[in-house]
């Protein structure tokens, strides 16, 4: 969502609050820190009450399930890419030096955000802002609950039925802003490569699943 700052509330896009939401702690005050903790309040309960309102009349386990899918630190990173914000961020020292913000760094700044959306122009103007940054996850997510479960928990899940210990991950290198993990679940193994430990995570529990259906 590369035109993300038409759907601004009128005036944000040129007013200090936005410049604070895209500064990280590291470049100073002022920062976004207490945008990030607003917006990851305000995210929560638009998505909420978004799958609240859903005709299917979804289950509240159901409901975690596909808001976690939502606003889960990977989900923001991807929204954050499609914001084209990486060379929006303000950094400084040691965060500056990579090519690429770390996920926490870029789901931070969606958050603050939204944060700044909310504190600008009130709740209409956040949830409004939410909807259309989410619209694309929200098109995509699964109708059944039971398909949102990521791979680790459909992993844990497998194990546990099968009386199996597990699983065990281990970060094996985290260079050039990749992580790639070693997943060990029930005699199997599986190596997951991502821009992020918990993608890395997901993709070798993926694996595993898969030499255990086997």
């Amino acid at each position: 969502m590369q035109n993300w700052i038409s759907h601004l509330p009128d005036g944000l896009a040129d007013d200090p609050l936005l410049r604070t939401a895209l500064t990280h702690r590291s470049a100073g005050e002022p920062h976004n820190e207490r945008l990030e903790f607003l917006g990851d309040a305000v995210l929560e309960l638009v998505v909420s009450e978004w799958l609240y309102r859903k005709p299917s009349q979804l289950t509240e386990g159901g409901m975690s399930r596909l808001r976690t899918r939502l606003v889960e630190r990977d989900a923001l990173c991807r929204v954050a890419q499609n914001m084209d914000l990486a060379g929006r961020i303000a950094l400084s020292g040691a965060h500056a030096h990579p090519e690429t913000p770390s996920p926490r760094v870029l789901a931070g700044a969606v958050e603050a955000i939204i944060g700044a959306v909310f504190e600008y122009a009130g709740w209409e103007a956040a949830k409004s802002f939410v909807i259309a940054l989410l619209a694309d996850a929200m098109q995509h997510l699964p109708e059944n609950p039971e398909d949102a479960k990521d791979a680790k928990t459909k992993l844990q899940e497998c194990l546990a039925r099968r009386h199996k210990t597990g699983p065990h991950y281990r970060t094996v290198s985290t260079r050039g802003g990749q992580f790639i993990v070693h997943c060990t679940a029930g005699g199997v193994g599986g190596v997951g490569m991502g821009s992020s430990r918990q993608e890395a995570e997901f993709s070798a529990a993926a694996q595993c699943l898969e030499k255990l259906a086997g």
